[in-house]
C-alpha cells in the first residue's frame, strides 16, 4: 500500500465499509465511523485482506 493507486484503492475500500477516512499513508489509516456507531473491525479486516491489503493492528480513541 504505497504507490497512489492502492491508496486511492485502500481509501474506497473503507469508505464502502461506511468509514470516513480522515488520513490515510501508507501502511496507516486513521478513519472515523460515518454512522456514528462502532464499525465492525472484523469485516473491515477481512475486505482489506481480501484486496490484498491486510490490516494488522486497529484502535480506538479509547485505547
Amino acid at each position: 500500500m504505497v504507490e497512489p493507486a492502492s491508496l486511492a484503492e485502500v481509501r474506497a475500500l473503507l469508505q464502502d465499509q461506511q468509514l470516513i477516512v480522515d488520513q490515510l499513508v501508507p501502511g496507516e489509516a486513521r478513519v472515523t465511523s460515518a454512522t456514528g456507531s462502532v464499525p465492525d473491525w472484523e469485516m473491515i479486516k477481512r475486505t482489506l485482506l481480501a484486496a490484498g491489503y491486510p490490516a494488522e493492528h486497529t484502535t480506538t480513541e479509547d485505547d
